[in-house]
C-alpha cells in the first residue's frame, strides 16, 4: 500500500469504529438478553432494541447514559447493574488486517485518525484496552466533541480541530447516512462494506485515487 500512495489527493483519513476497524465478541446479543432469563426468547429483541434507542441520545455526551439505561432496566424488571449488562458490547475485537493498514498509510505519510460515535462509557473502555493511542494520529469520540455523526457539524469541527482543509480528508464509515453527513461537511466520503477488511479498504482507496 505504501509504494502506491498519491499524498496529492488525499492528507487524512478518517476511519470509524464499528464495522470498519473492530467488530464485537460473538454471542454479544445473547449474553446481554440473558439478563431477562426465561423471556429472554420473548423479550430480547424489544430489550436491545430499546437501549440502542437509549444510547443514541447519549453519543454526545450531553446527557448520562447510566441513567438511561437504568430506566431501561426497570421497565424490563432486570436487577442486574447498567455495567453487567452492557459489559458483553464491550467485549471489542480490533481488525489485525485494518490495524496493519493503518500503520503502512501513516508509514506513507497520511494522517490516520479515529472518528466514531460512542457514548463515554464505551469510549472509556476503549481507549484503555485496544492500544489505539499507538495506532492513530488523533481520536476523535463524539461524547468528547459534543457532536455525533451524521451531523455535518461533527465532521466540521474535526476539521478545525486538525486545521485540515475538509477537501483533503477522506472518510470512511460503514453507515451510508454517516457518509453523506461527512460529504454534506465538504469531506470525500466512502461506504465501507461492514467487517470487509483491508481489501475493503484498499477499493476504497483505489476508487479514491489514493491508491
Amino acid at each position: 500500500m505504501t509504494a502506491a500512495f498519491r499524498s496529492d489527493t488525499v492528507s487524512t483519513i478518517l476511519f470509524d469504529a464499528d464495522g470498519v476497524l473492530q467488530s464485537i465478541e460473538p454471542g454479544w446479543e445473547h449474553a446481554m438478553t440473558s439478563f431477562l432469563g426465561s423471556r429472554a426468547a420473548t423479550d430480547g429483541p424489544a430489550f436491545l432494541y430499546e437501549i440502542f434507542v437509549a444510547e443514541r441520545p447519549t453519543m454526545t455526551g450531553r446527557t448520562d447514559f447510566a441513567d438511561a439505561m437504568s430506566a431501561v432496566l426497570r421497565r424490563f424488571d432486570v436487577s442486574a447493574s447498567a455495567d453487567a449488562v452492557l459489559a458483553p458490547s464491550t467485549r471489542i475485537v480490533p481488525d489485525a488486517t485494518m490495524i496493519e493498514a493503518v500503520q503502512d498509510l501513516r508509514s506513507a505519510g497520511l494522517q490516520c485518525c479515529l472518528a466514531t460515535n460512542q457514548q463515554s462509557r464505551r469510549a472509556a473502555v476503549m481507549r484503555a484496552n485496544l492500544g489505539y493511542d499507538q495506532v492513530f494520529d488523533r481520536q476523535f469520540y463524539s461524547c468528547d466533541l459534543g457532536l455525533a455523526k451524521p451531523d455535518p457539524a461533527y465532521f466540521t469541527a474535526i476539521a478545525e480541530v486538525l486545521g485540515t482543509d475538509p477537501a483533503s480528508i477522506l472518510f470512511v464509515d460503514d453507515n451510508e447516512e454517516n457518509v453523506a453527513g461527512a460529504r454534506t461537511a465538504g469531506l470525500r466520503a466512502d461506504v465501507f462494506a461492514r467487517n470487509a477488511g483491508r481489501p475493503m479498504l484498499e477499493t476504497i482507496l483505489r476508487r479514491q485515487g489514493v491508491l
